[in-house]
């Protein structure tokens, strides 16, 4: 299929989800304490969508990281 190709950037945006496993926290703890919908905060973790700038500041707020340290590094 035209225009079908490895895409540029890593499959792994976030590392929302990693960092809940190295704090032995999970998602609905996430969604409760950042008052995010639990199926939004889901959509995150599976990287099926990517937080806006003041949602990912909320998450690093509750999870005790900097912004810088959810967001997987993209190459050139």
């Amino acid at each position: 299929m035209p225009g079908k190709g490895k895409s540029k950037f890593p499959e792994r945006l976030n590392r929302i989800d990693e960092r809940l496993t190295e704090i032995e926290r999970n998602r609905k703890w996430l969604s409760d304490k950042t008052k995010i919908n639990y199926r939004t905060v889901v959509r995150y973790c599976n990287n099926e969508a990517q937080p806006r700038l003041d949602k990912l500041k909320t998450i690093a707020l509750v999870l005790e990281v900097k912004m810088c340290d959810l967001i997987n590094d993209i190459e050139p």
